[in-house]
């Protein structure tokens, strides 16, 4: 029993020594702990349990994730939640030109949108890409002109906003020139970040712009950019 005694005394004396209370605050290497458990220092654990007052203690545990100075939580049963959302946004009925902008009403401040892929659609067609640009005045279209996809994601009034278009061009079924009342459909996928996990390089690397001089690039090595 002394023994027991003993070694609870040294354990008590070791962590009292490592960890200080402060105002009902613990802190370890810290003499001024600000929050509950405040750690200076890495954090090593197998298992880290968090729950919001009134959630049940039973599994599933809710994911987490760092945000500032805080600890976010995630309910993988909330669609919102989640770190990575994955969005697909159809379009039905489009006229020849295309989706020109439109308000997906996602918060700019809060997520970071990105298009990770398209359709157009004209059934039971196929679709051509009609290009309006005309190199040629005597055809009704140029075959060495290659439309430009304009398929993105961009911030305008806070909100993230989509174009699904090709530039210079109008869709027409297979083989045909536009008309009009032709409508189409198209479907857009969207991968929505948390802000918490995306990082915006503002400033590239010196550099970063390579002359291939007329080659591939295949051979060529861009530097990495700052902060990567």
């Amino acid at each position: 029993m002394m023994k027991k005694l003993i070694l609870f005394a040294i354990l008590f004396v070791i962590t009292d020594l490592q960890a200080q209370s402060t105002n009902n605050n613990v802190g370890i290497n810290t003499t001024n702990p600000t929050e509950n458990l405040d750690v200076n220092g890495i954090v090593h654990a197998d298992k880290l349990y968090l729950r919001a007052p009134g959630d049940p203690q039973e599994l599933p545990i809710k994911f987490m994730a760092s945000s500032n100075r805080s600890l976010d939580v995630y309910d993988s049963q909330a669609g919102a939640s989640s770190l990575v959302n994955y969005i697909s946004l159809n379009f039905t009925n489009v006229s020849n030109i295309g989706v020109t902008s439109y308000d997906t009403k996602i918060s700019a401040a809060d997520f970071t949108v990105a298009v990770r892929s398209f359709s157009i659609e004209n059934s039971p067609t196929d679709i051509d890409v009609y290009t309006m640009h005309d190199l040629n005045a005597t055809k009704t279209s140029s075959p060495y002109y290659q439309a430009s996809p304009d398929f993105v994601a961009y911030v305008q009034g806070g909100t993230w906003w989509v174009r699904a278009r090709y530039l210079n061009a109008k869709f027409t079924k297979a083989g045909a020139a536009p008309v009009a009342g032709d409508l189409f459909t198209i479907r857009l996928q969207l991968l929505v970040y948390k802000e918490l996990i995306t990082k915006n390089v503002a400033t590239p690397t010196p550099g970063a712009g390579l002359d291939l001089g007329g080659t591939n690039g295949s051979t060529s090595v861009i530097p990495t950019p700052t902060g990567f």
